[in-house]
């Protein structure tokens, strides 16, 4: 749904990108929560439940929290949060994407909590939903995923929801790291076998290529080994980089070689753009190649049989630009989000790892940039930017 307002300008402008953006006028917002304080049941079913809970208004407002909801947000004064929306009570970072809060930014169309609310409106019957979050926590940014679970019941003549928001961040992330690694082993296992196999075979002039792509298999192997102990842990710091010479052909290169027969890639074709200025740089190759091997694994999983996924590369003198590009388009209601631990597009458990880990090893340790562009006229383009020499970036 999408309302609008005028500018000062006199052109329409969204006043919001989904649910809607009124908020109760305060004297009523007063006399809402009034009554629910002083009804005993309501107080009781929310201080029962183990989960965060609350109840909130026709325009997600705040009219009463629990005591766990307060114990998770660091206060015992349910004053802080009356009025809020659940995004802005728990400093979503895209709750001020829009002036008018939670719920009304663009990227609140794929937010959980938002979905269930507006559904539960929709339908007058109870709703539930996976939510992924990142809230802002003492300057720093942390992701959560909830079960978020709503019902709308009447207060005197008022229409209320009861919504409980179950934090399963733990669960989800070990079972995103397990999916991930078990899916990335399986694919360079894939690799690895079909090489050597063909050597078996061939005992041709062909071995020395294939002997090549085995070797780079088995060590991309190593590799996800080493980076599966980081994403076990939050101290990405603590990781201890190597920095290896090498040359930006190399890395595309080895890249082509994994996706050589990768059964991601089957019915579609890989098109590798060297670049003109081919003079080494320094970096972790191993994490390098995991960034871009996510990458293009990505857009040959967006992709249907006959497209095509460009890989390349662009040098200057300071920086080393790494790309995947594939025709899909990303919504933009996605594409804000694409970055964002837990998220997915797809369902089932355990997802939104491979995104978030291109982020976390290109930034935090690779100290490039990672960045994402994406429409209907150019497609989408994964990029990874890198210092020539990480140690005087």
């Amino acid at each position: 749904m999408t309302d609008t307002k005028q500018c000062q300008n006199g052109a329409a402008a969204p006043a919001t990108y989904f649910a809607t953006a009124e908020r109760a006028k305060p004297q009523e917002l007063r006399a809402s929560v009034a009554r629910i304080t002083d009804n005993p049941l309501v107080t009781a079913t929310l201080e029962v439940l183990a989960a965060r809970v609350a109840v909130l208004n026709q325009n997600r407002q705040v009219l009463a929290v629990n005591h766990a909801f307060l114990l998770a947000l660091g206060t015992d004064d349910p004053a802080n949060v009356l009025g809020l929306r659940p995004g802005e009570v728990l400093h979503c970072t895209h709750a001020t994407d829009h002036p008018s809060g939670c719920g009304t930014g663009k990227a609140c169309a794929t937010c959980g909590a938002a979905i269930v609310i507006v559904a539960t409106q929709e339908t007058g019957g109870p709703q539930e939903r996976k939510c992924v979050l990142t809230t802002q926590q003492n300057g720093s940014k942390v992701d959560h995923i909830f079960v978020v679970r709503c019902s709308p019941f009447q207060e005197e003549g008022e229409s209320l929801l009861l919504i409980s928001m179950q934090d399963i961040s733990a669960e989800q992330r070990h079972l995103a790291l397990e999916r991930a690694f078990l899916h990335d082993l399986s694919n360079m296992i894939t690799v690895f076998a079909a090489s050597t196999e063909s050597l078996i075979e061939t005992q041709s002039l062909a071995g020395p290529e294939l002997l090549a792509q085995a070797h780079e298999a088995a060590n991309t192997l190593i590799q996800e080994v080493n980076v599966q102990r980081l994403l076990c842990t939050d101290n990405a710091e603590a990781f201890r980089l190597g920095a290896d010479e090498v040359h930006p052909t190399d890395i595309l290169n080895r890249i082509q070689a994994v996706f050589t027969g990768h059964r991601a890639a089957t019915g579609q074709s890989l098109v590798v753009e060297r670049p003109q200025m081919d003079s080494p740089f320094r970096t972790a190759a191993g994490l390098l190649m995991r960034v871009l091997s996510n990458m293009t694994l990505n857009a040959f999983e967006a992709g249907d049989a006959g497209d095509q996924v460009r890989v390349g590369a662009e040098a200057t003198a300071e920086n080393v630009t790494f790309y995947v590009w594939n025709r899909q388009t990303i919504p933009q209601s996605v594409s804000s989000r694409v970055f964002q631990r837990y998220f997915s597009t797809k369902t089932g458990v355990g997802r939104g790892v491979g995104t978030f880990s291109m982020k976390l090893l290109g930034e935090t340790l690779l100290k490039g940039q990672v960045s994402l562009a994406t429409s209907e006229a150019s497609g989408t383009t994964f990029r990874i930017t890198l210092p020539r020499n990480p140690g005087t970036a």
